[in-house]
């Protein structure tokens, strides 16, 4: 899941872009060290990646073992849990929040044009917030 945030002032000159990515795996999944790498490999163009294990309840401890979580931080990823209300909602809690990290530029147009390539309506609204 990616989100694409646009911060403008009318005092600033500048738009601000932030790109968060989240790659969501179930608790069965979330001690294995691929599902760290795929987090990770979005921070090619997301400015914070972030691994989400979905648990069954809120009351659920963090399932992930030590190694898990010492390359979660040397990935300089961030830690999400997420678990089915039941309703069609999901309740998130925020365990780590990522460093932000600098992707390349072609890579991060390359995601919007990707982002952006079958909704014009959603484009149209991104240039509307970035001013063009």
């Amino acid at each position: 899941m990616v989100a694409v945030e646009v911060w403008r002032s009318p005092l600033l000159p500048d738009v601000e872009l932030t790109i968060s990515s989240f790659e969501i795996k179930r608790v069965s999944e979330a001690n294995r060290l691929e599902s760290l790498y795929e987090a990770a490999a979005h921070g090619r163009w997301a400015h914070y990646p972030s691994l989400v294990v979905e648990t069954v309840s809120a009351e659920d401890e963090l399932p992930l073992r030590d190694d898990i979580l010492l390359e979660l931080d040397r990935l300089k990823l961030g830690l999400y849990t997420m678990y089915n209300l039941g309703d069609g909602t999901f309740r998130v809690e925020q365990h780590v929040f990522p460093p932000r990290q600098t992707p390349d530029l072609g890579d991060l147009r390359n995601l919007l044009d990707h982002f952006f390539s079958e909704d014009e309506t959603l484009l149209k609204k991104y240039r509307q917030a970035i001013g063009r």
